[in-house]
């Protein structure tokens, strides 16, 4: 399951708030054990919009959900907020960020998360503060040295789920790229244990199965609370099929589109 959240208080016109809340509505009919929130939980890492996400996270854990999520480069707009690591101060407590092997996310940047025996979720935080014309993610030299640390430590047999705002690949403006991106397409490439890669940014909602050419499932889930084109992609699995469902909004949030992707063993 993904759930990708965007919180753009300010531009009325564009979003609502009221998408969010009838998705937590529909959470009592499609039932996830787990939601990832790939980002930008805000617009300019201002106190209120903070407390909205707060209380969103805390709507979806009353119903005994787990939520994981990292910051955005909105969640990082400024200085301040870089700096002082309001993402980290505002979440703590509400989401997980130390995870196995004695990785912190706040840390670190780089966390990874038992979902189960057969699975791990791999989180990477690559937001920093860029200027007001930019939004950059930055995978830094000791990210990456963390990250490859992190990867060999879990069991060769285990599925990797990884997280990043970010893509890995560079088809953006420059000015919205991930510096270091092609690094971290290596990283993928090596672990081969990546089966799918979940990320936001775009706001283009999109799963693509790029296994053909050594590489992960591609999964962005848009952006929640667009009013034009809401969305989130929805993932169940077995040991064979792994389901991903594309959900937009009309009315109610309904399944557009699903694709049924036979596992590799």
């Amino acid at each position: 399951w993904i759930g990708n959240f965007n919180l753009f208080l300010f531009r009325k016109k564009e979003i609502s708030e009221i998408l969010a809340h009838q998705f937590i509505e529909q959470l009592d009919t499609l039932k996830p054990d787990v939601i990832l929130i790939s980002g930008d939980f805000t617009s300019t890492a201002l106190k209120k919009e903070f407390d909205f996400a707060k209380n969103f996270i805390g709507k979806i854990k009353q119903k005994g959900i787990k939520v994981f999520g990292l910051p955005g480069n909105h969640d990082a707009y400024t200085k301040k907020a870089f700096k002082r690591k309001l993402f980290y101060q505002h979440f703590k407590g509400l989401l997980p960020f130390k995870g196995e092997f004695e990785f912190d996310l706040e840390t670190h940047k780089v966390a990874a998360f038992c979902l189960d025996p057969d699975h791990y979720l791999v989180l990477i935080d690559a937001s920093c503060y860029t200027p007001y014309f930019q939004s950059n993610g930055i995978l830094s030299f000791q990210i990456e040295q963390h990250l490859q640390a992190l990867l060999e430590m879990i069991p060769p047999s285990a599925k990797i789920w990884m997280g990043c705002h970010y893509p890995f690949f560079e088809h953006e403006n420059e000015r919205r790229i991930l510096i270091g991106a092609k690094n971290l397409k290596k990283i993928i490439e090596r672990f081969t244990q990546i089966e799918v890669f979940f990320h936001g940014h775009t706001h283009r909602q999109a799963i693509a199965d790029l296994r053909v050419n050594d590489l992960p499932i591609i999964s962005d889930s848009g952006s929640l609370t667009y009013i034009k084109k809401s969305s989130f992609n929805y993932l169940t699995y077995d040991d064979d099929i792994l389901v991903i469902s594309k959900y937009h909004h009309e009315q109610k949030f309904i399944p557009e589109e699903t694709l049924n992707l036979i596992r590799k063993k």
